[in-house]
């Protein structure tokens, strides 16, 4: 196959000759290409074969990492940013935006990837996903971007710089129509990138890949500014190599007087009213630290320059954070200080130092350090310090961790948070709220702390809500009082009673807002958190203490301000009226355009209000299965496109016969199942379903907690124990999908243990309910949400808001009870 040494020095050769200024020929260049890979061929004896091109990419990228040369630095990092560009539609702007900031150091003779041909390239790039990138990143974001690229082109062509300007003004909107003399430059720029635009979206096989790259490479000569060489790390089925770098990267978090800040402090209790300092640093083990059982992360995805941000959380509601830049030293270097501390240099540079004041009494605090990647939780430790108890010892704990094996996650891939909430059950009855989100134009970290019966109040404001909309009472459901029967046109009756109950379940939803957001140190910190949030189309993560039964129903939240008075008449936005009275796609209409609903007010409901239809939320678990290699974001393995369904005889649920049958017509080589032990039979097959469907009861035992029951005498269950008893070993990490649970049994404080259960045991997303569910709405829930999320490059959070939806445009309001347990960017292969 060739020595994977000599094809990295091959392809480095190929690029620069092929971008230097002495060879102007573009058919020159493509010939130098072309000679040099057939004098490879010939020298070392083999075809360059496309898994001869994988050894050159995890080659290249290694040698990036331990090169003692970095000449060439600039110009990989220029082409592996193009790269995230055009494989994450979430990344465009901001990878696209560091390639140009890259640029700085990149010149036109000097290195690997010219500097005319990166500029060309971006702008290209910008041209051919301009519509894409209108839709997705903001004005400012999209303005600064075109702002970097004209600035980077100054020391470009003239021809280039005309062309990175045209790209600019397209960007911010100020170019509708190009300028006939740029058609030439337009036209070589657009013809680059197709192929492998198409090949990271649509998958590009390997035997066009290596037709494209050696047996005729003059058929796809035109557009080559950039040679193939250049562009090689763009190809799809290559882009799965990581960097080596050794052993995996550990979150150290330790402690220090503030007068010795280099002296670690052992375990021991603190003075009442001193200051101290915490520290965190990203890389090797650090013996000074504090213990992690956690483990390690994997950072070798992650693009050097990237940035990790840490928050520190005190006891009163206070925070400050300060970031980590990636690059190929370790420990990672400092590139936003947090507070400003008196620190040797030596340690400035690699840990973020926080000051914290010691109560003035003895007894406890506690410090809680996240570590994020923009704007995912990726750790959490928890600090509880004994204050002024000499015999008393400090303790910390792991509570929560995104993942617990050092290849579980791939960090890089993960979409940009607006918000990520840590709720953290402290065990006395108390439950912490620590949010962090951002957006191009603000940050936010605040912190609320709630006593045992608030926490109930907040779960009955929205359930209870829930319940009223479903069966008009707060009462154990009732399948004769449902309110929202399927009608046989797939709608669910008169527009009257859906407009009473979205405005129920608005009042609902803002009391638990506000009972939320009062507890923030300031009424500023409540109004920062509603501007970062009104824009739509967010990530949200809930993500909850990996021991905690408490999972807050933030979907339901309705944050506009609004007068609750039971005795103040509400009406529903005309807008929105409009658009459900003819059932038409509520996202066509402005409530849900970038500024918000313009019609919302104290006494007007609109539901562009609710989080669960303005963004995609998840309840990511703490991942406590430190076996698992597969990567989170990619739930189903390379299995076929099929499902597991178990249900109840059809005698018991109506429906059920319908329901299974619509799955297994989306989903051929379905096996649908009502006996428990061939359920258990089947799950246990390695890779073969990459969704598990349950369509039947469930319920809550005293021994052995809830359980899904598969026949009518509600015998043969299925529990969390008998899942690992039963060696359900879900390698390929499907969805599981708990749909129809028409009864109370299964609402999250009862439900999450058994979706614990399936998650331990392998499973990557589970949907459930916030409260009962009936088997009209489950039976509508799975069409649209199945259709979803089998729709290639849909994640599971979109999917399910497209599902809430589109429900609510059939009549629906109860898409707001389904819960993703998941990652809300993850996705089934």
């Amino acid at each position: 196959m060739g020595d994977p040494a000599s094809l990295t020095r091959v392809l480095d050769v190929a690029t620069t000759l092929t971008t230097k200024a002495q060879m102007p020929m573009r058919r020159d260049r493509e010939l130098t290409w072309y000679r040099l890979v057939r004098t490879t061929n010939e020298e070392l004896g083999s075809r360059v074969r496309p898994e001869v091109l994988e050894l050159i990419y995890k080659e290249l990228w290694k040698n990036l990492a331990t090169q003692s040369d970095l000449s060439a630095v600039p110009a990989l990092l220029v082409r592996r940013l193009q790269v995230e560009a055009l494989a994450d539609p979430g990344r465009t702007v901001p990878a696209l935006t560091s390639a140009v900031d890259v640029l700085d150091e990149l010149t036109s003779d000097d290195n690997p990837l010219g500097r005319d041909a990166a500029v060309r390239a971006i702008a290209g790039q910008l041209l051919q996903l301009n519509e894409g990138i209108l839709q997705r990143a903001s004005a400012v974001s999209r303005e600064y971007l075109g702002e970097a690229l004209t600035t980077a082109a100054d020391d470009t062509t003239d021809d280039v710089r005309q062309l990175a300007d045209a790209a600019r003004l397209t960007l911010t909107g100020h170019l509708t129509r190009i300028p006939s003399a740029l058609d030439s430059q337009i036209s070589v720029a657009q013809r680059a990138f197709p192929h492998f635009v198409t090949g990271v979206t649509a998958g590009l096989d390997s035997e066009t890949v290596h037709r494209m790259m050696v047996i005729e490479p003059r058929t796809y000569s035109p557009g080559r500014a950039l040679s193939y060489a250049a562009w090689l790390p763009t190809l799809n089925h290559l882009s799965d190599f990581r960097t080596d770098l050794g052993e995996p990267d550990q979150f150290n978090v330790g402690l220090a007087r503030a007068d010795t800040p280099a002296v670690a402090l052992v375990n021991r209790s603190l003075q009442p009213d001193q200051d101290y300092l915490v520290w965190a640093s990203v890389g090797p083990a650090d013996p000074d630290a504090l213990p992690d059982p956690m483990g390690g992360i994997d950072l070798s995805r992650m693009v050097a320059g990237d940035t990790l941000e840490v928050v520190l959380f005190d006891a009163d509601g206070n925070s400050s954070s300060g970031t980590l830049r990636l690059g190929s030293g370790r420990p990672l270097g400092v590139g936003e200080p947090a507070d400003d501390v008196d620190v040797p240099d030596e340690l400035r540079r690699t840990r973020l130092y926080f000051r914290f004041h010691t109560p003035t009494e003895p007894g406890q605090s506690h410090l809680r350090v996240c570590l994020y990647h923009h704007g995912a939780l990726l750790r959490v430790h928890h600090l509880v310090l004994s204050i002024g108890r000499q015999t008393a010892r400090f303790k910390v704990g792991t509570p929560y961790a995104i993942a617990s094996s050092p290849t579980t996650t791939d960090v890089s891939r993960l979409a940009e948070r607006r918000l990520s909430i840590y709720t953290n059950s402290v065990g006395d009855g108390t439950h912490g709220f620590f949010f962090r989100g951002a957006d191009d134009e603000q940050e936010v970290s605040m912190s609320a702390v709630f006593d045992g019966l608030e926490v109930k109040d907040l779960l009955q404001m929205i359930r209870g809500g829930l319940r009223i909309a479903a069966w008009g009472s707060d009462s154990p459901p009732k399948a004769t009082a449902y309110k929202y029967s399927r009608l046989p046109d797939g709608t669910f009756g008169s527009f009257t009673g859906l407009r009473k109950d979205l405005i129920e379940l608005a009042r609902s939803g803002y009391d638990a807002w506000e009972e939320i957001s009062s507890h923030f140190a300031n009424s500023t910190r409540r109004r920062e958190l509603q501007q970062l949030m009104r824009r739509p189309g967010g990530v949200v993560d809930i993500a909850p203490r990996n021991d905690s039964t408490f999972v807050p129903p933030m979907a339901g939240l309705y944050d506009f301000d609004l007068d609750t008075d039971p005795n103040v008449p509400l009406a529903l936005c005309p807008e929105a009226e409009e658009a459900l009275r003819l059932r038409t796609p509520l996202l066509e209409s402005a409530c849900f355009g970038a500024d918000g609903c313009e019609h919302a007010d104290t006494e007007v409901v609109c539901p562009s209000g609710f989080w669960g239809l303005r963004h995609d939320v998840g309840v990511p678990l703490s991942d406590n299965n430190d076996d698992d290699a597969t990567p989170r974001l990619d739930l189903g393995g390379d299995s076929p496109r099929a499902a597991l369904i178990g249900t109840v005889p059809d005698t018991v649920v109506a429906g059920v016969t319908n329901h299974a049958g619509d799955v297994i017509n989306r989903l051929p080589g379905s096996v649908h199942v009502t006996d428990r032990n061939l359920w258990f039979k089947e799950a246990a097959k390695p890779a073969t379903y990459p969704i598990l469907y349950f369509l039947c009861h469930g319920q809550q035992r005293d021994r052995g907690g809830p359980v899904l029951v598969l026949d009518k005498l509600g015998r043969a269950a299925i529990s969390k124990s008998n899942l690992a008893a039963k060696h359900v070993a879900l390698e390929h990490r499907p969805l599981v999908v708990l749909n129809a649970c028409d009864t109370a049994a299964l609402e999250p404080d009862k439900a999450i243990s058994l979706v614990k259960g399936f998650t331990y045991n392998g499973a990557g997303a589970v949907i459930g309910t916030e409260t009962a569910i009936f088997p009209s709405l489950a039976y509508a829930f799975a069409k649209t949400f199945l259709d979803g999320a089998l729709t290639p490059g849909t994640s599971l959070g979109s999917a399910l808001r497209t599902a809430r939806l589109e429900l609510l445009r059939l009549g629906n309001p109860l898409g707001l009870a389904y819960i993703l347990y998941g990652l809300p960017d993850a996705r089934l292969n």
